[in-house]
């Protein structure tokens, strides 16, 4: 099935523009089929109603996939589907079980004020600009592990009745799970967070796990929120924590964390001498064993652990500190 474009009165067959799709306010009874569909304008659903099951599996959208305000009383899948444009489906009530495993939405994605009665799948979906689940409610399973999250992503306000998973997911952008209430099982072991992470009043069970997940950017986790059964093993915080309170209650509460400010080049080596010039560094650094080329005859000296650390002239050390110095 096929969805083309608006086709020249003079030759028919050039192609002028993408045509729109529109099944706005229909209702759609029994199984419906829209596999490996291609729709090359925009797909306008809204309002819509299917009544049975529907199957947008391997299908392309090129323009925007809109399906606002909708109802699916059956299962629906969409594994493995191609949003190249926008997709909106704000306000929509998936009643069955809801397929986007293994999809790709490469324009921003809208899944506000959602209602998933059945478990909802978005296993190694990848979702390469913003995307919001904002006050979404998940009666079912949320299963995310191993999604990709490039954008900045918005999970504030969701109710996750189910259980909620996200082993193994990434998360490029900004990542808000500000007052998300994670009532059953929440598993982000070995999830990656690079940009600024809230989980500020965030709600979790007895059955939480953050084991091997790490946090590179600014991160909010406030430990009274995690509960004492909470699986926090080997969790990694490189990045500065919003209140420097909720590092010293986490570390407190949780012995195993680990924290890392620092800038590590420990046991690396430089085939030739390094050249750092104009680079920027925001956190103390660690240099040692530099290898062939890096001067360590006239710039090092012996720790006690035995290693050859780098050490600063008294005017490279006053340059150093001068920036941290002037801060008030």
């Amino acid at each position: 099935m096929v969805f083309r474009s608006k086709i020249c009165a003079t030759c028919k067959s050039c192609f002028i523009e993408p045509a729109a799709t529109w099944f706005v306010d229909v209702s759609f009874t029994g199984e419906i089929h829209f596999q490996d569909a291609r729709f090359f304008g925009d797909a306008h659903f809204d309002r819509s109603k299917f009544i049975g099951s529907a199957y947008f599996n391997n299908v392309m959208f090129n323009g925007r996939a809109l399906f606002r305000n909708m109802v699916f009383t059956g299962n629906v899948v969409f594994e493995g589907t191609s949003f190249f444009g926008n997709a909106r489906f704000d306000k929509t009530r998936f009643t069955g079980g809801t397929n986007f495993n293994l999809s790709v939405l490469n324009g921003n994605t809208g899944f506000s004020s959602v209602q998933f009665i059945g478990d909802a799948l978005f296993e190694k979906v990848k979702f390469t600009g913003d995307v919001t689940f904002a006050e979404s409610r998940f009666a079912g399973a949320a299963w995310f592990p191993g999604a990709s999250f490039t954008g900045s992503t918005d999970f504030s306000n969701a109710l996750m009745i189910g259980d909620a998973w996200f082993s193994e997911a990434k998360f490029v952008g900004n990542a808000l799970f500000k007052a998300t209430k994670f009532p059953c099982n929440a598993r982000f072991d070995k999830a990656h967070f690079s940009g600024i992470t809230s989980f500020r009043e965030a709600e979790f069970s007895d059955n939480t796990s953050f084991a091997n997940s790490r946090f590179v950017g600014e991160t909010e986790l406030d430990a009274d929120a995690l509960p004492n059964t909470a699986e926090v093993n080997l969790i990694s915080i490189a990045g500065p924590m919003r209140k420097e309170r909720e590092l010293l209650e986490l570390e407190e509460k949780f012995p195993s964390l680990k924290k890392s400010d620092a800038i590590s080049l420990k046991g690396a080596e430089f085939s030739s001498k390094p050249d750092f010039e104009g680079a920027k560094v925001d956190a103390p650094s660690v240099v040692r064993d530099l290898g062939p080329g890096g001067d360590n005859d006239t710039a090092s000296k012996d720790s006690s652990d035995g290693a050859s650390q780098t050490v600063l002239t008294k005017d490279e050390k006053s340059s150093w500190l001068k920036p941290f110095q002037n801060r008030s």
